[in-house]
């Protein structure tokens, strides 16, 4: 088992700290919104007393962190998914230009080779 990390958190790093603290606490629901291993990871490995900045916490504010966080993950995911599609798009864009050239190329000294034939001998 690993140690847990102690942490010395001002206000605004706690502040900073509690959507992480909730995507954890979503995540382990026994019906969650999202699923953030990573964050459960985190906050298990922290030796922080986080009932100090939860107590007036109500469930709303949970609620409008985790629609937030989703919202976020997914412009991500987009924005990730659309860049991989262009370049990925745009690499097979430029293997059918080079192997079009290539088999231009490899036409021509075809054709070369049948219409001067064979002078080596």
């Amino acid at each position: 088992m690993m140690d847990k990390v102690n942490i010395d958190l001002g206000n605004v790093q706690k502040t900073l700290f509690l959507p992480l603290w909730g995507r954890a606490e979503e995540s382990k629901k026994q019906k969650p919104m999202l699923i953030d291993e990573t964050a459960i990871k985190i906050i298990d490995q922290v030796d922080f007393d986080f009932s100090q900045i939860t107590q007036n916490i109500d469930e709303l504010s949970q609620i409008a962190w985790i629609k937030r966080s989703l919202f976020c993950d997914r412009v991500i995911r987009i924005k990730i998914i659309a860049t991989y599609y262009y370049f990925r798009t745009l690499r097979i864009g430029l293997r059918n230009l080079l192997m079009g050239l290539l088999s231009d190329y490899l036409g021509i000294q075809y054709m070369l080779h049948l219409k001067l034939g064979d002078r080596s001998t």
